[in-house]
């Protein structure tokens, strides 16, 4: 075939030559996924993360993110179970803050 679908052959034969390549984008497509997603679209998760072998390697990455398949759709999990509350507290000189707060 010519065009577009042998430019992506020769790419994908690249990315695939290049060891770890592949894993590393999936590992950080993941973290996106799981910062972003409480549930995903399984289909949609799949072409995120790129051409794959058989269904086992889909499953795999599921099992090792903890994530749960439910039919058509992935249970990525509670995107606020893992942000981190943080008291923040700074502290100013008056000489800083009065400039700002001048009404003009």
């Amino acid at each position: 075939s010519s065009g577009i679908n042998a430019e992506y052959g020769q790419e994908e034969k690249i990315f695939t030559e290049m060891v770890g390549f592949v894993e590393a984008a999936r590992k950080f497509i993941c973290h996106v996924v799981q910062l972003t997603y409480k549930n995903i679209e399984a289909d949609f998760l799949m072409q995120l993360l790129g051409p794959m072998e058989d269904q086992s390697d889909f499953l795999r990455i599921l099992a090792e993110n903890k994530w749960d398949l439910n039919g058509d759709s992935v249970f990525v999990g509670h995107k606020e179970e893992m942000v981190e509350q943080k008291e923040i507290i700074e502290k100013m000189p008056i000489e800083v803050v009065t400039p700002i707060l001048a009404i003009r």
